[in-house]
């Protein structure tokens, strides 16, 4: 039944409808037939790179379909349908996944290739615009560069330790060093920015986001440190049930946003989000730079890659230092000048 005029997220007032409880049913059906497939997971490697992805690519197929559903009603948030690609991309690499093993039945666990690179920056160039819409509906242009800078200040700090774990301890090739660099700069960027719109606005969707995106981080930094040491096996639980549920999650949260989300566009009430992530950012970079000399110091990371970090890292605070003078200096200016125009009206109303 049509009730009170409800928003989308770009703030235009529609009418809000009663929800269909039909795509709850739909998820439900996905979440099950994903956990009985990975219950019942056989042992051999051949029949479970098949059933893995399988299972994967209908939970992030069924995902795709509800958010799809989802973003044609009339109290959609505008960009729904942007998630709707990010999760069909999801499903159509698990089908890569179960067409290369339908074609190729593995005997060994997978090693690094080239293609999971293609899918990974594929995945990032589309959650670019959904990111920068939330900056646009949520921040002043004058916030939009802090939040930024502590994103990639923290991105870099945190990235650069993970990169480091995530690393075989063997040589690698050129092209393998590069492919660990891209996934793990893409899973780290992903996880943090919906982490910092969660601390700058702690709503319940931006809080769902930030769980969302985290639980595809996590299984994104596993399935990285396997597949780059040649150990990756289909079907573990601890990999692919986090991106599974988490696809499903997500389209969960976006058939309630609409419902989630208040009458205006939330605005940053609070700056202890905004002092905690500087906070966190410039901390995670000096224990980042701490780390990398320790070891560069044991010869655990060669001269360049030690040389490349200290510099991306030491590069990094200083523009965040930077940027912090030049807000500080722009708030006093609006300060003195507020004052003036005060002490103007005063003399004018005296």
């Amino acid at each position: 039944m049509p009730g009170a005029p409800a928003p989308r997220h770009s703030g235009t007032s529609v009418e809000r409808t009663s929800p269909s409880p039909a795509p709850l049913a739909l998820l439900a059906v996905g979440a099950v037939v994903l956990v009985v497939a990975h219950l019942r997971m056989p042992e051999d490697i051949a029949s479970r790179a098949v059933i893995s992805p399988a299972s994967g690519a209908f939970a992030a197929g069924i995902a795709a379909g509800v958010v799809f559903w989802c973003s044609r009603q009339r109290d959609a948030w505008a960009s729904t349908r942007r998630f709707g690609y990010a999760l069909a991309a999801l499903a159509v690499v698990q089908l890569g996944f179960l067409v290369l093993a339908i074609v190729h039945q593995p005997t060994a666990a997978y090693g690094p290739s080239g293609l999971i690179d293609i899918a990974v920056v594929g995945i990032g160039i589309l959650l670019i615009p959904l990111f920068r819409s939330e900056l646009a509906e949520h921040f002043p242009p004058e916030d939009r560069r802090d939040v930024l800078a502590d994103i990639v200040l923290l991105a870099a700090a945190l990235g650069t330790l993970v990169y480091l774990v995530m690393r075989p301890d063997e040589p690698v090739s050129g092209w393998t060093n590069a492919s660990i660099v891209v996934w793990t700069a893409v899973v780290m960027t992903g996880m943090i920015a919906w982490t910092a719109l969660a601390m700058w606005l702690p709503s319940p969707v931006h809080v769902g986001l930030c769980l969302a995106l985290a639980a595809f981080g996590a299984a994104g930094l596993g399935f990285g440190f396997q597949w780059f040491r040649g150990s990756f096996v289909p079907g573990d639980g601890l990999i692919d049930l986090p991106v599974g549920i988490g696809a499903l999650f997500l389209a969960a949260l976006l058939w309630a946003e609409p419902r989630l989300v208040p009458a205006e566009p939330a605005r940053p009430t609070t700056r202890w989000g905004r002092a905690l992530l500087t906070a966190v950012a410039v901390g995670a970079a000096c224990a980042s730079l701490a780390f990398v000399a320790l070891t560069g110091l044991h010869h655990q990371a060669t001269q360049v890659e030690t040389s490349v970090a200290i510099g991306l890292l030491g590069g990094a605070v200083a523009a965040r230092i930077v940027l912090n003078q030049i807000t500080s200096t722009r708030n006093a200016e609006e300060v003195a000048l507020a004052l003036a125009e005060k002490a103007a009206a005063l003399e004018d109303a005296d």
